[in-house]
């Protein structure tokens, strides 16, 4: 069941070790270096090793998966923002899917297309000898140009630039909701999965990143949380947060 995901790790670099039982202290190797216990079904990550004894933390592979969501402060230019998410139960989370928007009812002031870098790594300090991976991707914004009805398989917006077929896209006032692009009609009309809600001339709609390669980070902090940084890199307009939703198991 674990082979998938080693698989993933060899495009880190991330080691890893296949046995027939847990670890213990005196089990040395590179920080980090993964260990599958492949009689028991289970995976461990080495994040120390200090005076020849090794600290070894059972991975939650195999769990229920949770969804933790958060949201980066405010960007008003092309620059950096850090979120921590907490909460998390154990310090090597895999992550099954990543979800990006700005964020419900946040207003830029304009039609926004903007290419953003996403980077996840192992402490808080952030730097780049800390990177995990890192993701590029894009973040639009524009508004409702003719007012839906429930039901609706188009929708007529301000401008397409930024959008493709397949994207997921959401509607981020009144009730929001989220529907899939079928197809990009023209610089203004998207066609999409039914429309279930009605949604006025002037709300916001947004594409949603979504990040869907397997990966498995590690917090060598051991403070149970997810180290991330999200960086504009053009200016966004006024004042907007970007939320997340991070699929973890």
């Amino acid at each position: 069941m674990y082979y998938r995901l080693l698989e993933k790790l060899k495009d880190y670099d991330l080691p890893y070790v296949l046995k027939t039982a847990a670890p213990g202290t005196t089990d040395i190797g590179q920080v980090p270096t993964l260990w599958v216990d492949t009689t028991n079904n289970a995976v461990y990550i080495l994040i120390d090793v200090t005076g020849g004894v090794a600290t070894w933390v059972l991975s939650s592979v195999g769990g229920a998966i949770v969804t933790k969501t958060g949201a980066f402060p405010a960007f008003d230019a092309a620059e950096s923002q850090v979120l921590n998410i907490t909460g998390i139960s154990n310090n090597n989370p895999v992550v099954r899917q990543v979800r990006l928007w700005f964020k419900d009812a946040d207003d830029p002031g304009a039609d926004a297309n903007v290419n953003c870098r996403l980077s996840f790594y192992n402490k808080d300090e952030l730097t780049e000898d800390q990177l995990i991976c890192d993701f590029y991707f894009n973040l639009v914004y524009t508004e409702v140009k003719v007012e839906t009805a429930g039901t609706d398989e188009t929708a007529d917006i301000d401008s397409t630039a930024g959008l493709v077929a397949y994207d997921l896209i959401r509607f981020t006032e009144g009730t929001p909701e989220n529907v899939r692009i079928t197809a990009v009609t023209d610089a203004d009309t998207v066609a999409c999965t039914a429309i279930a809600g009605v949604h006025a001339v002037d709300e916001g709609v947004v594409r949603v990143a979504e990040i869907t390669e397997m990966f498995q980070l590690y917090d060598a902090d051991s403070s149970n949380e997810i180290h991330a940084k999200l960086e504009m890199l053009s200016d966004p307009g006024t004042d907007v947060q970007v939320t997340i939703e991070v699929d973890i198991q």
